[in-house]
């Protein structure tokens, strides 16, 4: 994921000598072809070596790189702003000190969003969608719910008729117009693995 000066880059590290590896994420700057290692928030109730090992970079929202943590079907949104110079919620902890016109000067922060309300079995065959200002993913059959960048809050709705392609689909060609979100395509968890050739939209206000 590229931040506006750095790419992060999620990875494992193999430590000689230990049994289980752990999740890393790196900051690699082309300016001076280095990388640092980011430091990852202080063990929480929150934040377990799972959550950790889950994090998937999905978007960069010109402050902040938005993560997804899925662990045991749920969703979590964690947000990490590369300017602000302490954590919150957690022990102050080693940062990755930062110097750039666009991003500023300071230390990188994470901030760990709410828990999404829905909470789906590791096997569901479900697609979320990135919308700028929000994040889409399937809850349940028939409901969708929303995470608001704005509110840092989630929301949760039952759609009529359901379910729609990003409950029960994969692979789908997803695309936000800016008013609708629209989802086409993709493959069906059934035998053989068939392609439908249809698809639905969206409406989505506020």
């Amino acid at each position: 994921m590229w931040d506006g000066r750095e790419a992060i880059v999620k990875g494992t590290l193999l430590r000689s000598g230990h049994d289980e590896p752990r999740p890393i994420l790196v900051a690699y700057d082309p300016a001076t072809d280095t990388a640092s290692e980011i430091s990852l928030p202080a063990p929480s109730e929150t934040f377990g070596s799972d959550t950790a090992a889950s994090l998937k970079p999905i978007a960069w929202t010109g402050s902040e790189v938005i993560f997804t943590a899925e662990v045991l079907g749920s969703v979590q949104i964690i947000r990490y702003n590369p300017t602000i110079g302490s954590w919150k919620g957690a022990a102050a902890g080693s940062c990755h000190i930062v110097d750039s016109p666009v991003q500023g000067r300071g230390c990188r922060d994470w901030r760990k969003g709410p828990f999404a309300p829905c909470y789906l079995p590791a096997t569901s065959y479900t697609q979320p969608a990135w919308l700028g200002d929000r994040y889409v993913a399937a809850c349940g059959e028939d409901g969708l719910q929303i995470y608001s960048l704005a509110t840092n809050t989630w929301t949760w709705r039952t759609l009529t008729p359901g379910p729609s392609p990003l409950n029960s689909r994969w692979g789908s060609a997803i695309v936000w117009t800016g008013t609708a979100l629209i989802v086409w395509s993709g493959t069906v968890q059934e035998r053989g693995n068939p392609t439908p050739g249809d698809g639905a939209s969206l409406t989505l206000n506020g």
